[in-house]
């Protein structure tokens, strides 16, 4: 469902479906949107779910991230 990181982390269409938390009829039909792709499709789109993970929320990444916004807390503060 479309709450919390999710949208972040699921590109929708794409790596995979996203929909409104607690709208069960549209968790039903993109279940089902899931169910009947071609299997290509669903192994296209898992694919590029893995990719945007690994691009965006590597731990690397992350850590280099937090570094940043660390940094420039510090230089606020005029710590650094």
């Amino acid at each position: 469902t479309s709450v919390g990181g999710t949208p972040e982390l699921v590109e929708d269409g794409v790596s995979g479906y996203l929909v409104p938390a607690g709208e069960v009829e549209s968790l039903r039909a993109a279940l089902e949107k899931m169910i009947m792709l071609a299997e290509r499709d669903r192994i296209t789109m898992g694919k590029a779910g893995r990719k945007r993970v690994e691009e965006y929320f590597h731990v690397d990444k992350m850590v280099k991230g937090y570094e940043k916004v660390y940094d420039e807390c510090l230089r606020e503060k005029n710590l650094r």
